[in-house]
């Protein structure tokens, strides 16, 4: 029972910290100060819940858009008409160029999920890692301390890449301190 309530009050913390990170990337995307982990609030966790899905919603408007384009350069281009589907897939690329802008941003601004290199061990900054020492695996934001890392952390298995990850993930002090007890 002790241990069962452990894992839910562990559970509830992690997910509380991904949500605050969350939140972190996006006030810093905007350009705003942004708070530190053990100062976010439920209020701060929801209006970031909000501004992701509002970006994601217009996200998929702007996919959508892509697609209406190249469905009417398709429709362009059975008809015989070149120029019109060259318009439509020159509008298209230029969508899509925006959309690659925009998550570039979104990515540079997001915080590792770790913070310590999950190949040497050494701590790293999880706000303010380098673009090219970062990379993603499953979806998620992994930094590394030093130029010679990702190549070494290419070459492992993704069972490898978990279990080392999983040795230098983010966890907050509250999370550490109910772990020790």
């Amino acid at each position: 029972m002790k241990n069962g309530r452990m894992a839910r009050i562990g559970f509830v913390l992690g997910i509380s910290v991904i949500v605050a990170l969350g939140f972190m990337a996006v006030k810093a995307a905007e350009g705003d100060v942004v708070k530190p982990v053990k100062e976010c609030t439920m209020k701060d966790m929801h209006e970031c819940a909000m501004k992701c899905t509002t970006n994601c919603e217009k996200s998929m408007k702007d996919v959508s858009g892509v697609m209406a384009l190249l469905d009417g350069a398709v429709k362009a281009m059975d008809a015989g008409n070149t120029a019109d589907a060259k318009k439509e897939i020159e509008k298209a690329k230029m969508m899509l160029k925006d959309l690659l802008t925009t998550q570039k941003k979104c990515m540079a601004k997001m915080p590792t999920i770790n913070d310590g290199c999950p190949i040497s061990g050494k701590k790293i900054d999880m706000m303010n890692t380098p673009e090219n020492l970062t990379t993603l695996h499953k979806g998620k934001k992994v930094g590394f301390c030093c130029p010679a890392c990702p190549p070494a952390w290419e070459k492992l298995t993704d069972a490898e890449k978990d279990a080392k990850l999983e040795k230098v993930m983010f966890k907050a002090p509250e999370a550490k301190k109910m772990q020790e007890k």
